[in-house]
C-alpha cells in the first residue's frame, strides 16, 4: 500500500501593501505593511538600499519600523520628513522554506518648502506644473524642479482677483 502525502502549506502574502504618499516637510509619513503568513524576514529598502531587518534603522535617527511579527504589521514610520525622504520605497518579505520572496513598492513624494531671495540666483531649474484649481480664484500647482540630480516637489499658488 503506498500513500501520498499533499502538505501544501499556505504562501506568505500581503494583507495590506504600502500605497504612495504625499507629505510635507516637517511632518510625518508612515508606509504601512502588512503580511499574512508570515514566514520570511522582513525590511524596508529605500531607492533600492536595504534599511535593515531591525526596528530601528541605523544612520537612519528620523525612520523607524513600527513592528507586530504576531500580527504581521511591518510599518516604516519617518519622522519630520525631508527632501532627502523623497523616494521609493520596498517592502520586502525573504523566502523561506516553500514560501517565495514577496515584494511591494511605493513612492513618498515630500513637498518642499520653497524660499526664494531676491538677489540670490535660482537653486532650482526645470520646473513643471500640474494646475489644481479651487474656489474663491485660487490656483494649486504641484510643482516638480529638478536640482543637482534628483527631483524634488512641493505645492506652489496663484491667486488672481476676479472683480466680484
Amino acid at each position: 500500500m503506498s500513500m501520498v502525502l499533499d502538505c501544501t502549506a499556505e504562501q506568505q502574502k500581503f494583507r495590506l501593501t504600502p500605497v504612495d504618499l504625499v507629505e510635507s516637510e516637517g511632518t510625518e509619513a508612515l508606509l504601512r505593511c502588512e503580511i499574512h503568513n508570515a514566514a520570511g524576514l522582513v525590511q524596508w529598502t529605500k531607492d533600492g538600499f536595504a534599511l535593515g531587518f531591525a526596528q530601528s534603522i541605523p544612520g537612519y535617527p528620523r525612520y523607524s519600523v513600527l513592528a507586530d511579527s504576531g500580527q504581521g504589521i511591518y510599518n516604516l514610520r519617518i519622522v519630520n520628513v525631508t527632501l532627502e525622504d523623497d523616494a521609493e520605497y520596498q517592502c520586502q518579505v525573504g523566502p523561506y522554506m516553500h514560501h517565495t520572496l514577496i515584494r511591494a513598492k511605493a513612492k513618498l513624494t515630500v513637498i518642499g518648502k520653497c524660499h526664494y531671495h531676491h538677489g540670490e540666483p535660482a537653486l532650482f531649474a526645470s520646473n513643471f506644473r500640474w494646475p489644481t484649481f479651487y474656489e474663491n480664484s485660487v490656483s494649486l500647482f504641484f510643482v516638480r524642479r529638478w536640482y543637482l540630480g534628483k527631483f524634488y516637489s512641493f505645492l506652489d499658488y496663484n491667486m488672481t482677483t476676479t472683480g466680484k
